[in-house]
């Protein structure tokens, strides 16, 4: 705002999550704005009024302070469980020393649950707590320290059903959906069974409202507003290139993901929400990271699932040319160059021959 940059005003759905409800979760894929939108609600509970001049809430609201602890899970050295829980006890007590308060126990548990509720005794608290997943999907591959991690956070997470009488508002963000079951191998049995492992499992009042119809519309750019505010620009290929692709790369590898058995298919809602994310099946993890989406809802079939765009289904198919095929960037461009030449000479032979 204060920088005049292009800015598409969404105040009018945080200011019905504040009006309808109080502890909130939403997961969507990376750069769809869930920190800019922790963020605004950052700046909207401290009651700085004049950072949404000309916004809908702006005379909405009453603009009083709220005490506000604010979270983000990706600034943490995750290399391990110690080092994650030292890394958010030291971002626990930075709040105390904000708030000038002191430090009773070096608990993590007791820690939040203490800052919570002195800060409650005078105003009601609001909790942000931004990409609460990251330390579990720093190590999607590695399940002993990513279940070490989980259960460090279903300690930390579990402080806010025990603090609700002090409560305003809470929202928590991530990638992964947050209920589930881990499916673990039972030692020395062929036979799995299902382990209750959520991390939010015992926070039975959090409404998720990530796939709700409501707020489909909170996060991102819809067409209708591309068309209207960014019709001066042009676009290259972004959202994929913005972050390390790497990790996809090696999950197609190691889950052998033919994407034409996922595209035009149906699959129901539980698919999202019955595992934790690296036990998930690769649809339900493709849709969570943003490579896949909804496209339609049927009562009976449940979602059609589709790539959400061109871009995403474009770069998509080249990442999985090279875990596929193992085929290095410039001989998969040059196998591309090759087709569009032959389709453009209607060289049927050429055309074959790369295919």
């Amino acid at each position: 705002m204060e920088n005049d940059y292009l800015y598409i005003d969404k105040t009018r759905y945080l200011f019905d999550l504040i009006d309808r409800g109080k502890v909130y979760f939403m997961s969507r894929p990376r750069r769809f704005g869930k920190s800019l939108t922790i963020s605004t609600l950052y700046y909207l509970f401290k009651g700085e009024k004049d950072l949404f001049k000309d916004t809908w809430i702006y005379d909405k609201i009453d603009w009083e302070p709220r005490p506000v602890i604010k979270i983000s899970m990706s600034e943490l050295d995750t290399k391990d469980e110690k080092t994650f829980e030292d890394g958010l006890k030291f971002k626990l007590k930075k709040l105390y020393q904000l708030h000038g308060l002191q430090v009773q126990t070096d608990n993590i548990k007791y820690l939040f649950s203490d800052l919570i509720e002195t800060l409650g005794k005078e105003k009601r608290v609001v909790v942000l707590i931004d990409e609460y997943d990251k330390p579990i999907l720093d190590h999607l591959h590695e399940p002993d320290k990513a279940e070490a991690i989980r259960e460090r956070l279903r300690t930390f997470y579990s402080t806010l059903k025990d603090s609700d009488p002090y409560l305003e508002f809470v929202m928590l963000t991530g990638i992964s959906k947050f209920t589930g079951c881990l499916l673990q191998q039972t030692p020395g049995n062929s036979s799995s069974k299902f382990q209750k492992t959520g991390v939010f499992s015992t926070l039975n009042n959090l409404d998720d409202i990530s796939i709700k119809k409501r707020y489909a519309n909170m996060l991102g750019y819809t067409q209708e507003e591309l068309k209207v505010y960014f019709h001066a620009y042009t676009f290259q290929n972004y959202w994929v290139e913005s972050g390390s692709p790497s990790f996809i790369v090696e999950y197609a590898k190691r889950h052998d993901i033919r994407v034409d058995r996922i595209i035009g298919e149906y699959i129901r809602e539980s698919i999202l929400t019955t595992y934790e994310i690296e036990a998930a099946p690769p649809v339900s993890f493709l849709i969570q990271a943003g490579y896949l989406t909804f496209k339609d809802r049927d009562e009976r079939k449940g979602y059609l699932i589709d790539y959400p765009n061109k871009e995403v289904r474009d770069s998509f198919s080249d990442l999985l040319l090279v875990s596929e095929f193992n085929l290095k960037d410039q001989v998969a461009n040059d196998i591309r160059l090759n087709i569009i030449d032959a389709l453009e000479n209607r060289d049927f032979e050429k055309l074959f021959m790369q295919m």
